[in-house]
């Protein structure tokens, strides 16, 4: 597998020639965990999990930050697992719908030049199965549902397991 782009890479490749001032992508630092504001169901979630704030500042892998003005918008980044696959994750702040169309077209083109990139084959998440704007949101990136792990959360509610294959 390729060593993973950091975020400076990320935005002059993807995002500088149509990303509007304002917004940039930072590399994740364990403390930009602390500055998301969770929506309801993330803090029903989330919260749930003991320490979940510090367990999270423990992701070993790569990650990032989309921020405007310096605000964070979202925190996200891989597990890598083994050669060709990985494990996605992201936390969207509960301001995150505001910039929804910016950050899903970049999200889209992100997904799409990521895997080539990094020599990945699939890439794979769990999406809370009540959160019906993560599911779709997932959908938009064309990652397929290939599961149910009933009673994944805390609070004992289903998650989907959702894959993204490249060729």
């Amino acid at each position: 597998m390729k060593p993973w782009p950091d975020a400076a890479e990320i935005w002059a490749t993807l995002y500088e020639s149509w990303v509007p001032p304002g917004f940039s992508l930072i590399d994740l630092q364990p403390d930009h965990i602390d500055c998301i504001r969770f929506r309801e169901m993330d803090e029903r979630t989330y919260g749930a999990i003991q320490n979940f704030r510090s367990f999270t500042k423990q992701f070993q892998g790569p990650g990032w930050t989309f921020t405007f003005e310096d605000n964070v918008l979202a925190v996200l980044g891989f597990f890598p697992m083994w050669d060709g696959v990985a494990e996605g994750w992201m936390i969207g702040d509960i301001q995150l719908p505001d910039y929804g169309r910016i950050f899903l077209r970049g999200a889209r083109q992100f997904m799409g030049w990521i895997g080539p990139r990094s020599q990945l084959h699939r890439v794979q998440f769990t999406v809370h199965a009540p959160n019906v704007h993560a599911y779709r949101f997932a959908k938009t990136l064309y990652f397929s549902r290939e599961g149910v792990l009933h009673k994944y959360a805390p609070d004992q509610t289903d998650f989907f397991m959702m894959a993204r294959n490249y060729p």
